[in-house]
């Protein structure tokens, strides 16, 4: 328990106190991945599914009827909170959410704690909110155990210290939460779209089709790649030299190109670094991915905003006088599908292009900038809103978090019936 002060009209106990019913998975014999079958069938909760205060229904996993009579004390009910006994930096241990109402019966696999409550004493909705708070993950730390992950037991979870208010108090705090999540999950929902419109409108701008009725038929040129720019290979300079390292010049690596406007990376050079086996590039400079294990999936392009410096799995192009440097990115990148074509395999899962390939690519280009960056600003605008629904979700979160210091620890009173 922290040192915040309790409100005289709430209780302090422990989590234990209020629990009526919980039950962890199986052992591991009782349920084998033989055991798993196709839907029809009783669902299994895994680690996977609960998410902060959110069950996460993309991962679905079935036993039969008949198997889950067997495992009948791991049963979940609608309602029912679900704890994760198992956490690391991107998934705190004890996240809890509750076992969606609209679900048929299901069961829990091991990791997951399945709790019932006293209604009487508490409400699965406002104890859902303790235990993802920062003062319940807090006291849940000092008892985790494991080496390479967190994780609690049973015992340990039951020892939770809590503070209770009235069943009509936890009750209207849970739905100022619950609405405050749902203004999240639905800016969430919407950054989603904005990506998927992101991408399609982006292969529609830099379409043959759109260009030329943008621009004019007369006015558009076909350019190989290999015509677009001067051609720069990148290196590294030797790491065993610490003299090279860590100074003020961004060191671009296939790992690190992961923006599409390059400003700063994980690693960075020094001004002797950069003459020893390396390359600078200028701002407005494209740069994109060669060799890596990115591009068995996906082709990284982006353009630099500042002088950086760039290894041997890049390649540069510095554009001509008359190419916006924005407008052969974007246009490349609109390429993905057809250059992760040309890739192939250069061993132990890494992909590989070669540069004479990729110079054979054709591009369209108009033939005045002015119409390139008309192009440009198209994606500029969807961009932009992409980028303030982003800071939106940021407050969102922000605003959320000390609701939540607020509400649950009784230092903002809430009006009830």
């Amino acid at each position: 328990m922290t040192d915040a002060i309790t409100p005289e009209s709430w209780s302090e106990t422990l989590l234990g106190s209020i629990i009526e019913s919980a039950v962890d998975g199986p052992f591991g014999s009782n349920l084998k991945s033989e055991h798993y079958v196709d839907q029809p069938g009783t669902r299994v909760v895994r680690l996977q599914n609960i998410g902060i205060s959110r069950f996460l229904d993309k991962d679905r996993a079935y036993v039969s009827s008949t198997h889950a009579a067997q495992l009948s004390r791991h049963a979940v009910e609608p309602g029912d909170l679900l704890v994760a006994s198992l956490g690391d930096d991107a998934h705190p241990v004890a996240r809890a959410c509750q076992y969606p109402a609209a679900f048929e019966p299901a069961i829990v696999k091991a990791d997951c704690f399945r709790l019932r409550l006293n209604k009487n004493l508490a409400r699965h909705d406002f104890v859902r909110w303790l235990l993802n708070s920062d003062s319940a993950r807090s006291s849940l730390l000092q008892r985790a155990q494991g080496v390479t992950r967190d994780r609690v037991n049973l015992t340990s979870l039951k020892r939770v210290p809590l503070r209770l208010p009235s069943l009509s108090e936890q009750q209207a705090i849970a739905e100022i939460l619950d609405t405050m999540d749902e203004s999240i999950h639905a800016t969430e929902r919407l950054i989603d779209k904005l990506c998927t419109y992101l991408v399609g409108l982006q292969d529609f701008v830099f379409s043959d089709i759109y260009i030329d009725r943008v621009c004019g038929a007369a006015e558009v040129d076909k350019v190989a790649l290999a015509n677009t720019g001067r051609w720069l290979s990148g290196g590294t300079p030797s790491t065993s030299n610490p003299n090279y390292w860590g100074g003020p010049i961004p060191w671009i690596s296939a790992a690190s190109l992961c923006n599409f406007y390059i400003k700063r990376s994980d690693r960075s050079v020094t001004i002797e670094g950069s003459q020893e086996g390396t390359r600078i590039v200028p701002p407005a400079t494209v740069l994109f991915v060669v060799r890596g294990m990115s591009l068995k999936k996906e082709f990284r392009v982006g353009v630099t905003m500042r002088r950086v410096a760039f290894g041997q799995d890049c390649k540069a192009i510095i554009p001509n006088r008359d190419i916006s440097a924005q407008y052969l990115a974007f246009a490349l990148r609109s390429k993905e599908s057809e250059v992760l074509r040309l890739a192939d395999e250069a061993g132990h899962g890494t992909g590989r292009l070669e540069t004479r390939l990729l110079k054979r690519m054709s591009l369209t280009l108009p033939r005045r900038q002015e119409d390139q960056q008309k192009l440009v600003r198209i994606i500029h605008d969807a961009e932009n809103r992409l980028d303030t629904e982003h800071g939106h979700l940021t407050k969102l979160y922000e605003v959320k978090r000390g609701l939540m210091a607020d509400l649950l620890m009784g230092r903002v009173a809430v009006k009830v019936d």
